[in-house]
């Protein structure tokens, strides 16, 4: 528990810095704040969105962020231990703290058979390796620690027990998809979430993270929606290079804000996101949400994988999904419920936690809980939820 305490202080302190510029804090509600100074105008874009096409089956969300390190040749896999196709858990040489991200990210560039790297908050670093290639011939000495894991080897397939830490995996050269560094300076992310599945830990780590661009021109049109005349005219700031397999299917997107809106956006921004955001330990958002900008225009091009690449292109409208800015009371719960986005769920009860001043001590436990209430979220009440959250042993009070 004293660790959670510690870990969740840690988040909150960095949180403080991860705003852009030195923007104001005016009175919010819910763990969030209106900013009243300039923020860069690309994170328009930032925030979770919607993209669809019900006569295809294709009902994802994508996650768009700017974030605050550049990971160079690691992709995000998730928070936990990093764990291989058959669930068995990588060798290690590790430190208990006092390491950076950026330390333990170097060390595993350095050491070229090391598959990951794993951070804590409390400065914990865990670089991992495939059997046949541990213990490395040479490692930092502030690596003291070896651990023989359960025999897994090949690549980075998820994450697993325990949940403290953040498991980043080293891109392979047939991965593709290094960080693209935007036209702004930032380092754009996009993370892909199934809309109803029990948790997107179980998708493929290759459909769930990469890079994309954030710019002020507008993508060219996708050539199958330039012969179907689904053209769309839509401002800056535009997110392209969005990519992803999904099912037996190739998407392809690209989206900017709706040409009418205006430019002067309202900024909100999410001083919780350090319960819920699962990048906070190493490269969360440096932007707020604007909060105004509630869809984007744009185009979604996609082809069939099943049928040699036939596929076809549509102009889209992607409406933003808002867990972790909607009000913690019931009528927020009840947008949440509408929403039907099953993350999102995990998102606003991380936020409770938040403000009930509670850490998650036990990841596990917490995922069973949010599962439960998933399943009765049309019968429960956000009083309800409260209720069970007092009863629940999967949390401890942070000081």
């Amino acid at each position: 528990a004293e660790q959670v305490a510690l870990a969740a202080a840690a988040a909150s302190e960095r949180l403080g810095g991860a705003a852009v510029g030195a923007a104001l804090d005016v009175a919010g509600v819910g763990g969030e704040r209106r900013l009243a100074e300039a923020v860069d105008p690309a994170c328009a874009v930032t925030g979770f969105w919607k993209i669809e096409l019900p006569t295809l089956g294709i009902n994802v969300v994508a996650r768009m962020w700017k974030a605050s390190n550049d990971l160079g040749m690691f992709q995000f896999v998730g928070r936990g231990q990093c764990k291989d196709q058959n669930d068995r858990t990588y060798a290690s040489v590790s430190t208990e703290s006092g390491v950076s991200l950026d330390a333990c990210k170097a060390a595993c560039e350095d050491s070229a058979p090391c598959l990951a790297f794993e951070v804590t908050d409390l400065g914990a670093c865990f670089l991992r390796y495939s059997i046949d290639d541990f213990p490395p011939e040479e490692k930092k000495t502030w690596l003291g620690d070896t651990e023989w894991g359960d025999d897994a080897s090949g690549s980075i397939h998820g994450v697993t027990l325990p949940f403290d830490r953040y498991c980043y995996r080293k891109l392979l050269d047939e991965d593709g998809g290094n960080p693209v560094k935007g036209s702004d300076g930032g380092y754009w992310r996009v993370m892909w979430f199934p809309m109803t599945e029990t948790t997107f830990y179980k998708q493929d780590v290759r459909t769930k993270e990469a890079p994309l661009e954030v710019g002020s021109a507008q993508p060219q049109d996708f050539p199958d929606c330039l012969r179907n005349s689904a053209t769309v005219a839509a401002s800056a700031p535009f997110a392209s290079g969005l990519q992803v397999i999904w099912g037996l299917r190739e998407m392809f997107v690209w989206a900017g804000v709706p040409s009418e809106k205006s430019k002067d956006h309202t900024w909100r921004k999410l001083v919780d996101a350090a319960a819920w955001d699962q990048t906070f330990g190493g490269a969360a958002s440096r932007c707020p949400n604007a909060e105004d900008v509630t869809e984007l225009d744009g185009q979604i091009s996609w082809l069939n994988l099943a049928l040699g690449g036939l596929g076809n292109c549509n102009a889209g409208n992607f409406r933003r999904l808002s867990p972790d800015m909607l009000p913690l009371d019931e009528g927020g719960w009840k947008q949440v419920v509408s929403e039907n986005f099953r993350y999102g769920g995990e998102v606003f009860v991380r936020r409770m936690l938040f403000e009930r001043k509670q850490a998650v001590a036990d990841e596990a436990c917490f995922r069973v809980l949010v599962d439960m209430f998933w399943e009765k979220r049309v019968q429960l009440t956000y009083a309800g939820i409260n209720a069970l959250l007092d009863t629940s042993t999967c949390m401890t009070l942070v000081p």
